[in-house]
């Protein structure tokens, strides 16, 4: 398992191994462009279960859709005016039924100490 703090974040796409189970991110936020990198570097492509914070929520349909060893991912949304303004857990349910690939199942779960997120789970069957 590697952590967020034990590397610098742009950096990551330079890193290799040959086999990344989980990918333990939820202590930094990635915005659309470190979304895109990790999509790319060899890191994301070998991960199987990546646990992100991040901005837009239209990104998780990116990185499901390309990082090809996926088998579940763990998501903090954490809003910002940019991005496409989910207002209840009801709105994004009905979000994550209607993008997601039939192929995912989700489960949206709260976190008490996060009051301006929504936190959830996808699994890929």
């Amino acid at each position: 398992r590697l952590y967020d703090d034990d590397i610098e974040y742009k950096p990551f796409s330079n890193l290799k191994h040959d086999s990344i189970r989980c990918l333990d991110f939820e202590h930094y936020t990635f915005n659309r462009e470190e979304c895109e990198i990790l999509i790319h570097s060899q890191l994301g492509q070998k991960c199987e279960v990546p646990m992100l914070k991040i901005k837009h929520l239209d990104d998780i349909l990116q990185l499901i859709n390309q990082l090809r060893n996926l088998r579940s991912i763990k998501i903090c949304l954490l809003q910002d005016m940019d991005s496409l303004l989910i207002s209840s857990e009801n709105e994004l349910n009905d979000w994550l039924t209607l993008h997601l690939p039939s192929i995912c199942d989700f489960r949206i779960y709260h976190d008490a100490m996060r009051f301006s997120s929504y936190n959830f789970y996808v699994w890929i069957r």
